[in-house]
């Protein structure tokens, strides 16, 4: 059957009537639910190595609406995008998985079956390399003119961080 404009008409919940003849009916259009989309870091400026990384939440609109899965895409022109899988409700780019300086990235959610597709704000991210000490230790202390030393350098990272790159010598 087709219908004319005048036969059709919604009411204020979003339902849609048709009126063909004595008959009406009533079909009710099922949207994806929407979410309150975040990108945050755990820490910024952050230090390279250490826990966490910058989290997308992906938080239901609706009241009961179903906990949204899926994956989140993180892009960035300093490196090569990287997919994360939602897990309930959310999706965490590690820190390690970012480069040294400031980054400016974003987040493209799937969508899943109850859910479309969206994305994030803009996101600036600092990622320093981890702050060390460097401790020298001379054996013998003293030691006699002529006497050979054997000095050792011992470097110590910030609990929880990891080098980047580089070599003592």
């Amino acid at each position: 059957d087709t219908f004319s404009p005048q036969d059709i008409a919604t009411d204020s919940a979003g339902n849609l009537w048709m009126n063909q003849g004595s008959v009406f009916a009533e079909l009710t259009l099922n949207a994806p639910h929407s979410t309150a989309m975040t990108i945050a870091p755990d820490a910024n400026p952050a230090y390279y190595g250490q826990p966490g990384g910058v989290t997308v939440t992906l938080a239901p609109n609706e009241p009961g609406a179903p906990v949204p899965t899926g994956t989140v895409t993180f892009s960035a022109r300093q490196f090569t995008s990287v997919t994360e899988p939602v897990v309930n409700g959310t999706a965490t780019l590690p820190i390690a998985d970012l480069p040294l300086g400031l980054t400016s990235l974003d987040a493209t959610y799937s969508g899943d079956a109850a859910y479309g597709p969206e994305g994030s704000d803009l996101l600036q991210e600092t990622v320093n390399s981890s702050p060390t000490t460097l401790t020298l230790a001379a054996s013998p202390n003293p030691a006699a003119a002529g006497q050979a030393v054997h000095v050792t350098a011992t470097v110590t990272m910030a609990a929880g961080s990891a080098p980047k790159c580089c070599s003592v010598q």
